[in-house]
């Protein structure tokens, strides 16, 4: 799978090291749906090795902590979307994440994930084009939602 660059699968059951292994090293986008866990070290750190990750999505609410850590240790990342399941989450994050790459989208259901996906395997606007329009149209406006912060309800 050299030419593997897009991604999206549960990761609960790959370790640390698996992900330094070729298949990973050239996904400019990874969708995680469930990680082995929720510390930044020997978990979400691997992140940072993917040397050409661009496009990050993640399923659930992880700790703002740890979002926030991944925008400043991924340096290639362009957007990093996030489905938030509850409007704490939301408000939480408008307080403590200070970066217009974070796009925090509406808890979607299995079957318009699918969609989405179809959407994209077919040349059309799926969730990652439709949030990169979003962060280029923050930037170029110099425009945030709180504290520079792309949050959108899709």
């Amino acid at each position: 799978m050299p030419h593997l660059t897009r991604l999206s699968a549960a990761f609960q059951d790959v370790l640390y090291d698996e992900f330094l292994l070729a298949p990973f090293s050239n996904l400019t986008h990874l969708g995680i749906l469930s990680f082995n866990g929720d510390s930044w070290e020997g978990h979400w750190e691997i992140l940072t090795h993917l040397p050409k990750l661009t496009h990050l999505l993640i399923t659930y609410n992880i700790h703002l902590a740890v979002a926030s850590k991944l925008l400043l240790f991924c340096p290639l990342l362009k957007v990093m979307i996030v489905i938030a399941t509850s409007p704490s989450y939301v408000k939480d994050g408008l307080e403590i994440v200070d970066d217009n790459r974070f796009v925090l989208l509406k808890s979607l259901t299995s079957s318009s994930l699918v969609e989405d996906w179809e959407k994209g395997a077919n040349g059309g606007v799926d969730r990652w084009f439709f949030c990169e329009l979003i962060v280029v149209f923050a930037r170029r406006s110099e425009y945030s939602f709180g504290s520079s912060f792309a949050q959108l309800l899709y």
